[in-house]
C-alpha cells in the first residue's frame, strides 16, 4: 500500500480500454524517473499497478474517475496538499529532470499554487496572435505574461484561454483539484475534452512550467490510435517494451525500421495530397 508521505504523489488515471499499457507504463515511469513519489492509478477497469495502488470505480466517467480517486487519496493522506496528475498515455518516454521537477513542486507548495501545468509541446513563449474567434477565447495567447519565483520561470494562463483546464501533466493543489471536478459534474462535464474547455467563475491562477514534459503532443494514443511521433521519441533504451508494443499496435509488427519507412511514406503522400488540393483550389479560384 503507498504509505503517508510529506511532500505529493502521483495520479495516474487509465480507463479500461487502455489498462492493458498499465504495466508498461509502470516499468517505463520507473526507468525515466527513479526517484518518483508513490503512485496511484486512478480507473475504472482491473489492470493494476505491482508497486503502487490502484483505485477502481467501474462504470464510472473519466471525471468521476478522477474525482473518486483523488477524494480517496486525501482521505488516505491528510497531510497532501499538493499531487502530480497524469493521463496513461502521457507518461514520459525519455529520461525526466528529476531535480527540474521537484523544484517545480516545491514553488508550487511554498507559494499555495492551484496548478503548475508541463507542457508536452513546443510552448509559444514568445508568439502571440491577435485573431478574433467566434466563441472570444484565444487559443494562441495575445500576450505573454510570465513571472519568475525562486528561480523558476513560469507563464500565467489567461483567463480567457479556450483550455484553461488543459490535462497536460501538473503540480495540481489537491483540494482545489477536488472543487474544479466537483464543479465538472455539476456542469455535466464527463470527458477530459469537456474538463479542458470548461469555463469556472471559481478557477485560481493557473500557471505553465518552463520546463517541458518528455513525451509528445497528444501522447502516445491520438484520436484512438498509436501516435506514430511516439514512437520516434521513445527512448529506447528506457522504455523498449512499451515501445515494442506501440509498434505491433500500430503495424503489427516490432519493427522500428518498417515503421519509420511507411510512416515516412505517409507523411510524404499527405504532403502531395496537400499540394494538390492548394493547386486545384487555387485553379478553380
Amino acid at each position: 500500500m503507498t504509505k503517508t508521505i510529506p511532500g505529493y504523489v502521483i495520479a495516474l488515471t487509465t480507463f479500461r480500454r487502455t489498462d492493458r499499457y498499465l504495466p508498461l507504463i509502470e516499468c517505463t515511469l520507473d526507468r525515466c524517473w527513479p526517484a518518483h513519489a508513490p503512485t496511484y492509478c486512478l480507473t475504472d477497469g482491473e489492470a493494476k499497478l505491482g508497486r503502487g495502488d490502484t483505485l477502481a470505480y467501474p462504470g464510472a466517467s473519466w471525471t468521476q474517475i478522477l474525482f473518486n480517486g483523488l477524494c480517496e487519496v486525501k482521505k488516505r493522506n491528510p497531510g497532501l496538499t499538493h499531487m502530480l496528475h497524469v493521463l496513461d498515455d502521457h507518461c514520459p518516454l525519455r529520461p525526466c529532470d528529476e531535480t527540474a521537477l521537484e523544484g517545480y513542486f516545491e514553488l508550487a507548495r511554498r507559494n499555495d499554487f492551484a496548478t503548475v501545468a508541463f507542457p508536452t509541446y513546443r510552448w509559444p513563449w514568445h508568439e502571440t496572435e491577435d485573431k478574433d474567434y467566434p466563441d472570444g477565447l484565444v487559443r494562441t495567447w495575445r500576450k505573454i505574461e510570465t513571472i519568475i519565483a525562486n528561480g523558476q520561470k513560469l507563464a500565467v494562463v489567461p483567463r480567457d484561454f479556450f483550455r484553461y483546464f488543459q490535462v497536460q501533466p501538473a503540480f495540481w493543489r489537491i483540494e482545489y483539484l477536488i472543487a474544479v471536478c466537483r464543479h465538472a459534474l455539476d456542469e455535466g462535464k464527463h470527458d477530459a475534452w469537456g474538463f479542458e474547455a470548461m469555463r469556472w467563475d471559481g478557477a485560481a491562477r493557473h500557471y505553465i512550467a518552463d520546463y517541458n514534459w518528455p513525451t509528445v503532443h497528444h501522447g502516445f494514443i491520438a484520436s484512438g490510435k498509436v501516435n506514430p511521433e511516439a514512437i520516434g521519441f521513445i527512448d529506447e533504451r528506457v522504455a523498449p517494451e512499451l515501445r515494442n508494443q506501440l509498434l505491433r499496435d500500430s503495424i503489427g509488427v516490432a519493427s522500428p525500421t518498417l515503421h519509420r519507412v511507411l510512416w515516412a511514406s505517409e507523411r510524404f503522400g499527405a504532403r502531395v495530397l496537400g499540394r494538390l488540393r492548394n493547386t486545384f483550389a487555387h485553379a478553380e479560384r
